[in-house]
């Protein structure tokens, strides 16, 4: 059983299955990312489904085209797109308002493509309950990291073989529990993998990005203003364990217990 820096069980062990992660729908951000970067026209994949060059294609036609793309879209992502551009008519797709709005990325409206780019990184969104409650694990986590003075990059470094500043969500959970850092509980690992996941999946975290930010905890929400904590009370953590957390290592009072005489 893993324990927390001041000895107590962890309450989090791990992932308990998939969880969905709320996630922002940012696919057409991350697109227009992609042909930006590229100098890709999406227009060409949807033509030749559309003999008539009615401006519409099945939603078959229209998955086919997004798989040749190869960028990676989950099947809900994908749904999204259809539902949006559906034209209600015998399940067909506006491919040509979808490729339309891609292409913005190409016209004058916009004159910074590699910030374009950049912002598509990450696409999750925090309510500001999320980020206070993130916010308190980042800070925890850095005091941790100070007092026992721990070296956190290289053991990611270790599973980073290729150097591309990635590891897996399994290895990023397994460096957790060697260091010490495990989060309370599941909603809270949940928020640091919608944090540090930016390549649209929850399968890959990146690493670097997540030991900058424990560099500098005041880059995370740059514009953000912590809200001030119900009843005045701040919510903080320790590794594994809530600070309000109880636990039943003694379960009767211990006032009556003598110490001199239970010593051996």
């Amino acid at each position: 059983m893993a324990h927390a820096a001041h000895g107590h069980p962890s309450s989090f062990q791990g992932m308990q299955g998939t969880k969905s992660l709320s996630l922002e729908l940012d696919v057409e951000k991350r697109l227009q990312a992609f042909v930006a970067k590229d100098g890709i026209r999406i227009r060409q994949f949807f033509i030749d489904f559309d003999k008539l060059r009615k401006g519409t294609c099945g939603d078959a036609a229209f998955r086919t085209c997004l798989g040749t793309l190869q960028v990676k879209l989950d099947q809900q992502e994908i749904d999204a797109l259809i539902n949006k551009y559906k034209t209600g008519v015998a399940n067909l797709v506006n491919y040509d308002a979808f490729c339309k709005n891609i292409d913005k990325v190409f016209s004058d409206e916009c004159s910074d493509q590699k910030g374009v780019i950049l912002g598509a990184q990450s696409g999750a969104q925090f309510t500001d309950y999320e980020k206070d409650c993130l916010m308190a694990q980042v800070n925890s986590m850095c005091s941790l990291i100070k007092a026992h003075r721990i070296l956190l990059k290289p053991a990611f470094q270790d599973f980073d073989r290729a150097q591309s500043l990635h590891v897996t969500a399994q290895q990023f959970l397994r460096v957790l529990k060697q260091l010490g850092l495990m989060p309370p509980s599941q909603d809270d690992y949940d928020l640091l993998i919608r944090r540090y996941c930016d390549k649209g999946s929850t399968a890959e975290v990146n690493y670097y990005r997540f030991c900058r930010d424990l560099d500098n905890p005041k880059d995370i929400f740059p514009d953000y203003v912590a809200k001030r904590p119900e009843n005045g009370v701040e919510r903080k953590y320790f590794a594994g364990t809530r600070a309000d957390q109880k636990t039943s290592f003694f379960k009767d009072d211990t006032a009556e217990i003598d110490v001199i005489a239970n010593r051996w």
